[in-house]
């Protein structure tokens, strides 16, 4: 399953698998966790419920 982390200061989401940064889409990261689900969502695959937030 796929974790979304939240890069803090930077505004910008990035999706993991297995502690590497990971593509949807042909994309590596976005402004919102929403995009993030929606991106999954359209290649129908698992995302986790919780947004990990690194610290600023």
């Amino acid at each position: 399953m796929m974790r979304i982390v939240d890069l803090g200061r930077t505004g910008i989401f990035v999706v993991m698998r297995g502690g590497v940064v990971t593509s949807l889409g042909g994309h590596s990261h976005w402004r919102s966790a929403e995009e993030v689900r929606r991106a999954a969502q359209t290649e129908d695959i698992a995302i986790g419920d919780f947004v990990v937030r690194t610290l600023p």
